[in-house]
């Protein structure tokens, strides 16, 4: 079933926002940083209109991705990240909102929509159904970006938690005849890729 444990999911990532402010470091960590310097490298200069972030967590993302844009909705499905993030980000230009990729829909589109290390989160089954959601969101001429983990080695995530790392998430979408591939670079632990809407 599609739903299947994503309540656990929401469960998780409560609990680890309550405990810490920044769980993933992603503010002091050198390699976070870098990451996402590297994530949006493609897109400098550039102005979106309406840009969706997926997975916000606690706002540290959206910080980067406000000076490319006019507007940004940003989604998490744990309402703890979401209450972070609200007290991190106050700017008018920022709708946050609660909202599960894999039961949810949106009936909006985008600009820009920024993924980054949320849809290995899915199994196979939901992460084609998110798939497709998230290329419908996306208007033509659209910008998305993706960036996920290498976990394909790894045998307890691939074997065991059954998750998808990049290489079958990225794949998934450079496969699609709807996308077109501007950009795509694999970095030792993780991989960016940059899409176009047709």
């Amino acid at each position: 079933m599609i739903t299947h444990c994503r309540w656990l999911f929401k469960t998780y990532f409560n609990f680890k926002y309550r405990m810490k402010p920044d769980p993933y470091q992603i503010n002091t960590s050198r390699y976070e940083q870098t990451k996402i310097a590297k994530s949006i490298e493609k897109i400098r200069g550039q102005k979106f209109q309406n840009v969706l972030e997926i997975g916000c967590g606690a706002g540290y993302h959206t910080e980067f991705l406000l000076p490319f844009s006019d507007r940004m909705l940003c989604i998490d499905n744990s309402g703890e990240a979401l209450k972070r993030a609200r007290e991190k980000i106050s700017d008018e230009r920022v709708t946050f909102k609660q909202l599960d990729l894999v039961t949810d829909n949106l009936d909006e589109k985008f600009d820009l929509i920024f993924c980054s290390e949320v849809l290995y989160y899915l199994d196979l089954e939901q992460l084609h159904a998110a798939s497709a959601r998230i290329i419908d969101w996306l208007n033509t001429g659209g910008t998305l970006i993706l960036v996920h983990a290498l976990i394909e080695g790894k045998y307890i995530e691939r074997s065991i938690l059954k998750r998808p790392g990049a290489r079958t998430i990225h794949g998934l979408f450079m496969e699609s005849d709807q996308l077109c591939t501007i950009y795509d670079t694999i970095e030792k632990f993780y991989r960016i890729t940059v899409l176009k809407r047709r």
